[in-house]
């Protein structure tokens, strides 16, 4: 139900101009790509990238967290590179967390 919440609310604030969709666009891209390239665990990277882009985490981070006026960028290349690096620093946490939890088992 998050992501499905995400989703709608994130088009409103695209919509009605609160944010632009430069950062969350940024940040799923780069998300999915280092999930496809980086696959955690034995599924198929396919399936790897695609649970974690879609996972109702990942889409609140990009579109709420990381478009708050105070801490994203102004200019539509810093937005761009502020959603790589914020993706690139979640991906990070993930394999980081979930590879323990693998070696935990």
């Amino acid at each position: 139900y998050v992501k499905d919440f995400v989703i709608v609310k994130s088009r409103y604030l695209i919509i009605k101009k609160y944010t632009s969709f430069h950062i969350p666009f940024a940040f799923v891209s780069t998300v999915f790509l280092s999930s496809f390239f980086l696959p955690v665990g034995n599924c198929e990277a396919i399936y790897s990238a695609s649970a974690e882009m879609l996972s109702g985490g990942v889409l609140f981070s990009a579109f709420f967290v990381a478009t708050m006026p105070n801490s994203s960028p102004i200019t539509k290349n810093g937005k761009i590179i502020f959603g790589i690096l914020c993706g690139m620093i979640t991906v990070n946490g993930i394999t980081t967390f979930l590879n323990e939890m693998v070696l935990l088992k």
